[in-house]
């Protein structure tokens, strides 16, 4: 059965997970790590494509990237192809890297759901107060309490994944750098999945 195409129209927001075949590692150390987000920071701008915020574990990848005007496809073939030569050059292997293709998931529905019962930066906040159990004013303070922390995380999260809200919109309203905002939003992804945290409550 022949694969579907793929909804790959500029402006498209996609959540990318990349594998390694046979769900064997794609990164073996640091340097690794680093090779993929310098090729990924040098195609972003190429591109004209929007990296709201990776995570990079061992044997797969997420990202999550607004498509510039060609499209996703260009930029994940560059990125792949380029990453698995110079992956299997350094650690002397010939064979295949990726499972496949790269999968996208597009959120367009999910959003125009949220947004249709009322979703916006506020109700996030509410909801993320709830689930950790602070002041949804405290998301906004600046501090280090672990509590506070995972607050913000999760609330970048769901802004930027859920909403589509842009990084700097974000930083803008938390007084915060945009790279700040990335790690935040890398944190929130790694707090909802761990906690088994969802943006709207299922007895809802």
């Amino acid at each position: 059965m022949p694969r579907l195409a793929r909804l790959d129209a500029p402006g498209i927001l996609h959540h990318v997970i990349i594998r390694g075949i046979e769900g064997k590692n794609i990164f073996r150390d640091t340097t690794d790590k680093k090779n993929l987000v310098n090729r990924l920071d040098q195609l972003i701008p190429q591109s004209q494509t929007s990296c709201y915020a990776w995570v990079l574990l061992s044997n797969h990848a997420h990202f999550l990237l607004r498509s510039g005007p060609d499209g996703l496809v260009s930029l994940m073939q560059r990125l792949l192809t380029g990453y698995a030569v110079s992956f299997n050059r350094r650690h002397k292997r010939h064979r295949q890297l990726f499972q496949n293709r790269y999968k996208s998931i597009e959120r367009f529905e999910r959003r125009y759901e949220l947004k249709r019962r009322g979703y916006d930066m506020t109700r996030v906040a509410e909801r993320v107060a709830e689930l950790v159990g602070i002041a949804k004013e405290e998301i906004f303070q600046k501090g280090r309490q672990k509590k506070g922390s995972d607050a913000r995380g999760l609330f970048c999260y769901w802004c930027a994944s859920e909403l589509g809200l842009p990084q700097t919109e974000l930083a803008r309203e938390l007084e915060m750098t945009v790279s700040g905002i990335g790690y935040a939003v890398r944190r929130g992804e790694i707090i909802a999945a761990r906690d088994g945290y969802t943006l709207i409550d299922s007895v809802n």
